[in-house]
C-alpha cells in the first residue's frame, strides 16, 4: 500500500512538472513579405504596396513592422498586413526592405529583400521582322521599349495607324515608309522615329519607249525609268527586230549607264522598212517592258537643193527635218541668192534687201556650217506665219518649207522641253563647239552646228558657241522669232531679231 502511494505521488509531480514547462515555451512567429518579390525592378515614382503574410501559430501576433534600408517606415496591428510605399522621392538603385513579425511575448521574426528603384523615363525603341519587303508581304514590328510601357501608338507613313504593342502591317503601295512609335508608360512618353526605315519593292516601272531620229538607215530610241520599284536597277537596253514580238524574236541591246533616261541608236537597218522595239528593265523583283512600237525607217536619206547640195534629214517624231545647215545660193526655182560680202553694203542694206554669206566669207566654213542668211531672203517675199505647218516655202526646196516658231516649239517639246532640249538638238564634242558643250548627245539626230551670225553693221561673231534658226514668224515689227543654242547650256532659247541680221536656216518638210 505505501509503495502505490509513493508511485502515484511520483506521477503527478511529473505532470506539474511538464505542464508548466509547456506554458513557458513560445514559439516564434511567421514572417513573409509576398510582394513584392526579391530583385524586382521597380519605376521611381511607382506606389509599392508591400504586402506581408505574418501569423503566430501558438498565440497572438502583436505588429508587423516594416523597414526601408533599415529605417522603419510603418507599424500594423490588424490584418492585413501591408504598406503603400511611395517611390517618388527614392534614389534610383538597390534598396533592402525588410518585415518583422512580433508577438505577444516580443518574439521576432523579420524577413528581407532586395529591391531595384529605376528611371521612369521610357525610351521608345522598335524593329521590324524585315525592313525590305516585297509589296503584299506582312510586316511584324516588334515593340523594344523600355519602363514598362502601357500604351502605344504607331505610324507606319502609309496614313496608317495601330495601338497593338507588336502590330502587323501590309502596305499596299511599293515605296520607303517613315514609322513612328510613341510608347506610354504611367509616368511619361517617347517617340522615335525611322526614317525611310521600311521599303516596299516591286517591279521597276518604264515609260513608253520614244523615238527621238530616223533615217533610212537608223533610229535613235530612249526610255526613262519612272521608278525602279525601290530596287537596284540590274540591266536595262532594248528589244527590236522586223517581228511584232521583238523580246522572243528580235535583237536584245544592253545600255550600261547610271541614268534613269537612257537610249541607243539602232544602225545598219533596211530602208523603208517596218521596226517592232521596246526597252526593258530588271531588278531584284523581275523584268518589265514597255510597250512595243513600231516605225518605219525613210525611204529617201537626203533632200537636194536647186544647187545639187544634199543634205541628210532625220525623223523626230512627227516632223521631219534637214539635219544639215542649207547652203543654197538659189531659190527652189532657180532664182540667184544675193551673196553680200562687204561690211559696209551689208550694213546699208534696206530692210526688203535679200543677201546672204558665209561665215567670216569663207567657203570653207560653208561646207561645215553653211550659209547666213538674212529675214527677206529667208522668206522669199512670204508673208510672217506661225502656223504648224507654216505654210512658207521661202528659201528651201521644193516640198519642204521655213518652221514656223510653233514648229520649233513642238519639236523642242518633244525632246523634253526647253531646260534639256538643246543638248539632244547639238552635235557631240568639240570639233566644232566650243568647250563645254553641255549636255551634248544628239540623241534627236538634229546635229546642230555653232554656225554663228553676222549682226546688222556687217561683223562676224559667236562661231562655236552660239546657233542661231531663223522661224517663219514675225513676234514684233521688224523682229523676226529666233531659235537659239548655246555652248555652256542644255537650254533651247527663243528670240527675237532685226531683219539685217543673218542667221543659219532649218528646212521641215511638207
Amino acid at each position: 500500500m505505501k509503495r502505490n502511494i509513493i508511485l502515484i505521488l511520483s506521477i503527478c509531480l511529473f505532470a506539474l512538472q511538464y505542464s508548466c514547462q509547456d506554458e513557458n515555451e513560445n514559439n516564434k512567429p511567421t514572417c513573409t513579405i509576398s510582394f513584392p518579390l526579391e530583385n524586382t525592378d521597380i519605376m521611381k515614382g511607382q506606389i509599392v504596396t508591400i504586402t506581408v503574410d505574418a501569423d503566430d501559430k501558438d498565440g497572438n501576433l502583436k505588429e508587423v513592422r516594416f523597414y526601408v534600408d533599415n529605417s522603419g517606415v510603418s507599424s500594423i496591428t490588424t490584418f492585413p498586413y501591408k504598406y503603400e510605399w511611395n517611390t517618388s522621392d527614392v534614389d534610383l538603385g538597390n534598396h533592402f526592405l525588410k518585415a518583422e513579425a512580433i508577438d505577444e511575448k516580443n518574439s521576432k521574426t523579420e524577413h528581407i529583400i532586395n529591391v531595384n528603384v529605376i528611371d521612369n523615363m521610357i525610351n521608345a525603341e522598335f524593329t521590324a521582322d524585315k525592313t525590305t519587303h516585297l509589296l503584299g508581304d506582312t510586316i511584324n514590328f516588334i515593340d523594344l521599349s523600355t519602363s514598362f510601357p502601357t500604351n502605344w501608338e504607331w505610324d507606319f507613313g502609309d496614313g496608317n495607324t495601330s495601338n497593338e504593342q507588336n502590330p502587323k502591317h501590309v502596305y499596299v503601295n511599293a515605296g520607303k515608309y517613315s514609322v513612328k512609335l510613341t510608347a506610354y508608360n504611367n509616368f511619361t512618353s517617347d517617340t522615335i522615329l525611322k526614317i525611310d526605315y521600311i521599303t516596299v519593292q516591286t517591279l521597276a516601272i518604264l515609260s513608253n519607249t520614244i523615238i527621238y531620229s530616223i533615217t533610212n538607215s537608223s533610229f535613235f530610241i530612249s526610255s526613262n525609268i519612272i521608278s525602279d520599284g525601290y530596287s537596284e536597277i540590274i540591266e536595262k537596253g532594248f528589244y527590236y527586230g522586223i517581228s511584232s514580238d521583238p523580246v522572243n524574236y528580235g535583237i536584245k541591246i544592253q545600255v550600261v549607264t547610271q541614268d534613269k533616261i537612257f537610249g541607243t541608236e539602232i544602225k545598219e537597218l533596211t530602208n523603208n522598212t517596218t521596226y517592232y522595239f521596246c526597252s526593258y528593265t530588271k531588278n531584284s523583283v523581275g523584268t518589265t517592258y514597255s510597250n512595243i512600237n513600231n516605225i518605219i525607217t525613210l525611204e529617201n536619206s537626203v533632200v537636194t537643193d536647186y544647187d545639187g547640195n544634199d543634205y541628210k534629214i532625220v525623223k523626230i517624231g512627227n516632223q521631219i527635218w534637214m539635219a544639215e545647215n542649207l547652203k543654197s545660193t538659189h531659190y527652189a526655182d532657180g532664182e540667184v541668192i544675193p551673196l553680200v560680202e562687204d561690211s559696209v553694203i551689208w550694213s546699208n542694206l534696206d530692210s526688203n534687201e535679200k543677201a546672204y554669206c558665209f561665215y567670216g566669207n569663207s567657203t570653207s566654213n560653208a561646207n561645215i556650217f553653211g550659209a547666213l542668211y538674212n529675214w527677206e531672203a529667208t522668206m522669199n517675199g512670204s508673208n510672217s506665219s506661225n502656223s504648224n505647218p507654216s505654210g512658207v516655202q521661202g528659201i528651201c526646196p521644193v516640198s519642204w518649207h521655213l518652221p514656223s516658231n510653233n514648229e520649233w516649239v513642238e519639236l523642242i517639246n518633244y525632246l523634253g522641253g526647253e531646260n534639256i532640249a538643246g543638248g539632244k538638238l547639238k552635235e557631240i564634242g568639240l570639233i566644232h563647239w566650243d568647250n563645254p558643250n553641255s549636255g551634248a548627245s544628239n540623241e534627236s539626230g538634229f546635229t546642230a552646228l555653232p554656225s554663228g551670225r553676222r549682226s546688222y553693221n556687217g561683223e562676224f561673231d559667236n562661231l562655236g558657241s552660239w546657233a542661231y534658226y531663223w522661224t517663219s514668224y514675225e513676234l514684233y515689227d521688224e523682229m523676226p522669232n529666233i531659235t537659239k543654242l548655246r555652248s555652256d547650256s542644255y537650254y533651247v532659247y527663243y528670240g527675237e531679231a532685226m531683219k539685217n541680221f543673218s542667221f543659219s536656216v532649218r528646212c521641215i518638210k511638207d
